[in-house]
């Protein structure tokens, strides 16, 4: 290699090629020269590694002002690969656009723009969604003969009774944490009766509609998604919509509403579990009897705590179902979509219970209920 010449005799591996393009670059940004000469020997191959190190050169040429010269040593084979190295420029070229430098606040602007873009537009479809519902639950109304019951108890008995062992276990032993962790500090106040007060009112008020939520969005929201979303990549929904079946009376009124009736019962049977694992460690470790227990409970207890706590179900289960019927309608073609809807799902359905359970505990705070 003389100066401003380079000759690539062999193209044995990208390393070597990587090292003949540094070399280039190297010699283009530290000397002063106006031309180079890129001599391609008879041992290379022409292929798609050294027409993209011929493109980038010409790049980098043309970026720095230096005239580039190309010859093929073998001049019968530098005709032979000339057109299709001219074919390779031309669409290569299409992807390779100057890069310009965004500032970090522009590229933020921009995501930020994009995202508020898709926020409002994916709130019109969802608004646009809860309203077909809405009318839907007011034509079953008028119209009552198309209301499915076989339908309803199917998904009340798989939203509702299917998941109480789960649900049970679950607000048994976050009573009974609750409880313990409350002992260690009452006992040493000799205030060990205290432990039912705290236990019934964080159950009623906030773990019971939380747990029965969370587990319902993994489970419940989940199911739905997934369902829907594989009846429609097997064109399962498009044969219902040719036999002209309405597929918010078929699939989406009949889950979100089992899944409404589930939610409160689902709660009422977490707070009793929960109350249960409290009982055990008042009466195991505080000397606290079972009936004691009850009797605190029904003392510190208020109609407004059982409300805000069915409310908050009743938020919860409507989250649920409408995210895991909306999120499966919107499943494109493709199995993998289902898997990725699923997921998004579930995650969408968590946010906006959290966001629904700020809600009504602020609401509850200003009524002061």
């Amino acid at each position: 290699m003389s100066e401003g010449v380079f000759y690539l005799e062999r193209l044995s591996s990208h390393d070597e090629l990587r090292r003949f393009w540094l070399a280039i670059k190297n010699f283009i940004e530290t000397r002063k020269t106006g031309s180079i000469e890129l001599v391609i020997g008879p041992a290379v191959a022409p292929g798609a590694a050294i027409f993209v190190f011929i493109r980038r050169v010409e790049s980098l040429c043309a970026e720095r002002g230096v005239e580039l010269h190309l010859r093929w040593e073998d001049p019968a084979k530098g005709s032979q690969f000339s057109a299709t190295f001219d074919v390779f420029r031309a669409k290569f070229a299409f992807h390779e656009q100057p890069s310009t430098k965004v500032s970090w606040l522009t590229r933020l602007l921009e995501g930020a723009g994009h995202w508020v873009f898709r926020l409002c537009r994916e709130s019109v479809t969802i608004a646009s969604f809860v309203g077909r519902l809405t009318e839907g639950v007011v034509g079953l109304v008028f119209r009552p003969r198309r209301f499915r019951v076989e339908e309803w108890l199917f998904n009340i008995e798989h939203v509702g009774a299917r998941a109480m062992p789960i649900v049970g276990v679950m607000s048994f032993l976050i009573g009974l944490v609750t409880a313990f962790q409350a002992s260690v500090q009452l006992r040493q106040f000799g205030a060990n009766i205290f432990v039912a007060d705290l236990v019934a009112l964080a159950m009623v008020r906030e773990l019971s509609p939380l747990i029965t939520a969370i587990l319902m969005a993994g489970r419940t929201t989940s199911a739905f998604t997934a369902e829907i979303g594989t009846m429609k990549i097997n064109e399962e929904l498009d044969a219902l919509k040719t036999l002209n079946v309405d597929i918010f009376d078929f699939l989406v009124i009949p889950k979100t509403g089992s899944s409404l009736i589930a939610g409160p019962l689902l709660t009422a049977w977490s707070f009793f579990t929960g109350l249960l694992g409290g009982m055990t460690v008042g009466y195991l470790s505080l000397e606290v009897s079972p009936r004691s227990f009850m009797r605190e409970v029904y003392g510190i207890l208020t109609v407004a705590d059982v409300w805000v706590g069915f409310l908050k179900s009743i938020f919860f289960a409507f989250i649920v179902g409408v995210t895991g019927c909306y999120m499966g309608l919107a499943t494109e073609h493709g199995a993998d979509s289902v898997g990725r809807q699923t997921t998004e799902a579930v995650i969408k359905a968590l946010f906006f219970i959290i966001l629904a359970d700020a809600f009504v505990t602020v609401l509850a705070h200003v009524f002061n209920w």
